[in-house]
């Protein structure tokens, strides 16, 4: 399985990330700053980068264009908002700035940029609605969390974007955690 990267800005990445997170074909999510100037920035001291989810997709499973019809379709890119929460499109390569370009909506306010470098955010950015709920604590490790396609489908249960229904149709769960939502 070959997977690709894909990375917006839609203003706060925690439901961004949930959102994505529920999403059939997409394995892995993580949030971060991607845009800006400043070396190694952190949610105090962002200077001019923009709140990023960054997903891992199987393009034979969802296609890109796909995730920019989800990423039009869930968020309001018509209003111009701080570098922190703007909408923006960062490509990975040339075939997704042309789909990206190709999908670019009246009157918005969003923003095309090639992706340069991904700063991952905090631990206690990654994964936020599933760090607030009682099913972290089957995690051993943040990295397990940030990087965790269970931990990705998890967040998107607990942020209300899957119902148990769905989380099992996406993933086999472990069978505590299983029983914990039973």
């Amino acid at each position: 399985m070959s997977l690709e990267k894909a990375s917006f800005g839609m203003g706060c990445f925690w439901s961004p990330e949930a959102l994505f997170g529920s999403t059939k074909g997409v394995k892995r999510t993580k949030v971060g700053y991607s845009g800006g100037e400043k070396d190694d920035p952190d949610y105090h001291h962002l200077g001019r980068h923009t709140e990023t989810v960054q997903i891992e997709f199987d393009p034979e499973i969802i296609s890109y264009d796909e995730l920019l019809e989800i990423f039009w379709g869930n968020h309001d890119f018509g209003e111009k908002r701080k570098d922190q929460y703007r909408s923006v499109i960062f490509f990975h390569s040339e075939s997704q700035r042309k789909k990206a370009e190709g999908s670019m909506r009246e009157n918005t306010e969003t923003d095309l940029e090639p992706m340069t470098v991904f700063y991952d955010a905090e631990n206690y950015h990654q994964k936020f609605r599933l760090r607030h709920s009682p099913l972290a604590d089957f995690f051993d490790s943040p990295e397990e969390i940030k990087s965790s396609e269970l931990a990705a489908r998890l967040n998107a249960f607990a942020g209300g974007k899957l119902t148990k229904k769905e989380l099992d149709e996406l993933i086999e769960l472990p069978a505590e955690i299983a029983q914990k939502l039973d």
